[in-house]
């Protein structure tokens, strides 16, 4: 059952002190694990977007099995970001759990901060659709947030499944972000790129790692 999300207020401010947490955090450098491509670039309304691609070596009916088993992603998406390991443990902000429901997927975090500043179970509420895929795609998930504050204007993305062979897939993100207006001297592209890309880096590594342990067990 999803609980319905802390009150709008402190949210706001829940929402800025994550956002800002990311500009104190050192640069943590990537594990080269996974070949993972990933661009970001600045759009005309100043907003980010991340495009990324990785090549799995697993067959397509695992890999889009994984991918549409949203109760399973609670199971990896924290992975790397709950602050469990020494990387993730001086993150500000962790995300520590997702809840699933009809059309919903909430992402769960923590403000790691000493109190009154710290917060646990704030949650990020995001839409989840399947629209159809394009040509040549499998399977595609489109998440978009369902209540923009005042310092996230829009949230959205697609995780899709593009080709897929007897031993390897394709996976493609792509995601969209546009802050607030008084954030964006705080979030240059560069700063963007360094805290929140690698992020996104390790929640496609921890999927991978997740289809590989489905794989181990013989699901196919």
């Amino acid at each position: 059952m999803v609980q319905e999300p802390k009150q709008r207020g402190f949210g706001e401010f829940a929402w800025f002190s994550l956002l800002l947490g990311f500009l104190v955090l050192p640069e943590v450098a990537q594990a080269d694990s996974l070949p993972i491509t990933m661009v970001t670039t600045e759009n005309g309304d100043h907003s980010y977007r991340s495009s990324g691609e990785m090549i799995l070596p697993f067959p397509g009916k695992l890999v889009s099995s994984a991918m549409g088993d949203l109760d399973g992603y609670n199971l990896w998406a924290p992975r790397g970001q709950d602050g469990r390991d020494a990387v993730s443990a001086a993150y500000i902000g962790q995300l520590t759990g997702v809840r699933t429901g009809p059309g919903i997927l909430d992402l769960v975090y923590r403000i790691n901060l000493f109190w009154p500043f710290g917060s646990s179970g704030q949650t990020v509420r995001l839409g989840v659709s399947f629209p159809q895929a394009e040509q040549g795609a499998l399977t595609r998930i489109h998440f978009l947030m369902k209540d923009p504050s005042f310092a996230i204007l829009r949230l959205e993305g697609d995780f899709s499944l593009v080709s897929a062979g007897p031993e390897s897939s394709l996976v493609k993100f792509d995601s969209d972000l546009k802050l607030a207006w008084f954030l964006r001297p705080f979030f240059p592209l560069e700063a963007y790129r360094t805290h929140v890309v690698n992020r996104i880096k390790t929640a496609l590594e921890s999927f991978a790692q997740e289809v590989a342990s489905r794989g181990s067990t013989g699901e196919k």
